[in-house]
């Protein structure tokens, strides 16, 4: 498909959202389908969670979404067992990965990092004994 054929279609899409906007008061917002591969899903949260205990064994201290993206886009380009079908997840796809690994919805027990506050992770303290832990907890105290 040209590009100029799917800038018109794009272009049609946003005058129907403004037109049903102005018909109702509001609009769904459109967006991507989410990718529905678990397993890809489960990868970038794994990767995700190791990015924040890699920050954290460097600087002892918490991992912002921008670190832990750049650690993630940095391990898939070494990562020679990626799947070539699975495409490279946009900062988004990642920032969502990584508030995932943080919510006891996708774990059983507890989960591998905790958020110390928005766009601000930890590793879990509870996985951690002695000094870590102790840091750790007190940072998320």
């Amino acid at each position: 498909m040209s590009t100029r054929y799917q800038e018109t279609i794009d272009k049609a899409r946003g005058f129907e959202q403004l037109s049903s906007a102005m018909k109702q008061g509001w609009v769904p917002t459109p967006h991507e389908p989410m990718p529905e591969n678990e397993s890809y899903l489960r990868v970038l949260r794994a990767k995700a969670a190791n990015a924040v205990y890699s920050i954290w064994n460097e600087s002892q201290g918490p991992a912002t979404l921008g670190q832990i993206y750049s650690r993630v886009q940095a391990n898939i380009a070494w990562d020679k067992a990626w799947p070539a079908e699975w495409t490279f997840p946009s900062k988004r796809t990642v920032d969502r990965r990584v508030n995932e690994a943080a919510d006891p919805r996708f774990y059983e027990g507890s989960t591998p990092i905790v958020a110390v506050k928005a766009g601000s992770y930890c590793p879990n303290p509870i996985r951690f004994e002695g000094r870590a832990r102790t840091l750790l907890s007190a940072l998320v105290a």
